[in-house]
């Protein structure tokens, strides 16, 4: 796709006291080259969950944005777009200066810090990563603002449903996380294995009720009967007792949509002691969180929009993984990852658009096409559509058997067989 007109702020360089651009003409490249002159750093606004229940994310999301502007300024030999070289080659090598705010943990700490740094740093984007609700509150500033925001991390279908004009998301959604189990499902029809009727266990209160619904919908479309729909209270005797009526139902797979990890557990824990031949799929933040640690659950089904199976096939992805390992001592996670394609995404907008002018940069995001050869992400691309989500993006199903959990799905990704109704015979979890 053709990269939107650039157009040049208006400024005035001088060289000694030679004017070699005039501010109403724009600027203009130096004589004798073909390169426009140096302009000043841009500056990007972060808002991470640096603090809160669980600082350790927000310190892998603070890497992965500082991992992806480092690339951008330094001269790398990793060939992701906008590596090699210095800076940003359309704005003069100017680089990016990501200014990092600890906010999005509560709604008010996000808009506070959208508002201190719209109002004193002027950035030409904003990246944001945290819960829905803070997310949504920062949301509201940035339109208002007229700043572009992208957010690296929601799922929520609720974000792209408010006709919001500034707000772009790289990060799968709800549907899409939800379309990569249904995919399996039918794929594994084709294989002699059907799945003709799916338990659906979800909190009795709001959260998670957004994957829910998109389940719902999914197993409509599809022609998926749901012979249970248990709600949980978060309570141990709660979460067995919806955990049991699921498996009791006797449905051909089970979705389980959890909060947090100990929700997660738990409601395994439950429906296998009703049934151990059932396949188990879950999904939400609290399945997210239990697939990346050390206490992943065996056999379950789990979705994911990076893996580090996917990064140590992909050379570039290999790539950027070694350089974060080096730099941070830890391995890369799919948190670090996605900071790093958001704030990738919006440095590549600004040059695209040669220009630091919030404008200018939602335009360049509208237009952006990004091919799957560019990110470290197992996605088709980037390229935002109606409500600002990447329709591009993509999700792999993982499964933990033994010590190690690996892709199992789609097929051409995989790196490990899939065990159908959970962790093969003598597997250690």
């Amino acid at each position: 796709m053709p990269l939107p007109a650039r157009r040049a702020p208006l400024r005035t360089v001088l060289c000694g006291c030679v004017v070699l651009c005039a501010a109403a003409a724009g600027c203009q490249p130096l004589p004798g080259t073909g390169s426009p002159p140096p302009q000043p750093d841009v500056t990007v606004g972060v808002l991470l969950p640096l603090t809160g229940p669980d600082p350790a994310a927000g310190e892998e999301l603070s890497n992965g944005a500082e991992l992806a502007a480092g690339i951008v300024d330094d001269d790398s030999a990793i060939r992701v777009p906008l590596g090699p070289g210095t800076g940003l080659p359309r704005l003069g090598g100017a680089r990016i200066r990501l200014a990092v705010r600890d906010a999005t943990e509560t709604p008010t700490s996000g808009t506070l810090a959208a508002e201190i740094l719209a109002g004193r740093q002027h950035p030409a984007a904003l990246v944001v990563a945290g819960p829905a609700d803070s997310v949504t509150a920062v949301a509201v500033t940035a339109d208002r603002r007229r700043i572009p925001l992208v957010d690296a991390t929601t799922s929520d279908g609720a974000l792209l449903e408010a006709g919001r004009d500034w707000y772009f998301r790289t990060a799968p959604s709800d549907r899409i996380l939800g379309e990569s189990v249904f995919a399996l499902f039918a794929d594994r029809g084709v294989r002699g294995q059907p799945v003709g009727s799916i338990a659906l266990v979800q909190p009795a209160d709001a959260r998670g009720s957004s994957i829910a619904d998109t389940v719902g919908d999914l197993a409509e479309e599809s022609g998926t009967a749901i012979a249970a729909r248990p709600r949980y209270a978060s309570t141990p005797a709660g979460l067995r007792s919806a955990g049991r009526a699921a498996a009791q139902a006797k449905p051909g797979a089970i979705v389980l949509v959890a909060t947090t990890a100990a929700e997660a557990s738990a409601l395994v824990t439950a429906v296998r002691g009703v049934s151990a031949g059932v396949p188990v799929a879950g999904l939400g933040p609290g399945f997210a969180t239990a697939a990346a640690g050390s206490a992943a659950l065996p056999g379950i089904l789990t979705v994911a929009s990076w893996s580090p199976d996917f990064a140590a096939r992909n050379p570039l992805a290999k790539a950027v993984a070694a350089e974060y390992a080096r730099r941070y001592g830890a391995p890369m996670t799919e948190r670090a990852a996605s900071a790093f394609t958001a704030v990738w995404t919006v440095a590549a907008a600004i040059d695209a658009a040669g220009s630091a002018r919030p404008q200018d940069v939602r335009s360049a995001l509208l237009a952006a096409d990004q091919p799957a050869t560019a990110l470290v992400m197992p996605w088709l691309g980037i390229r935002f559509s109606t409500g600002g989500q990447n329709s591009a993006a993509a999700a792999v199903v993982q499964q933990r058997t033994g010590p190690d959990t690996h892709v199992v799905f789609p097929p051409e990704l995989a790196t490990a067989p899939l065990h159908w109704t959970g962790a093969p015979a003598g597997a250690r979890g």
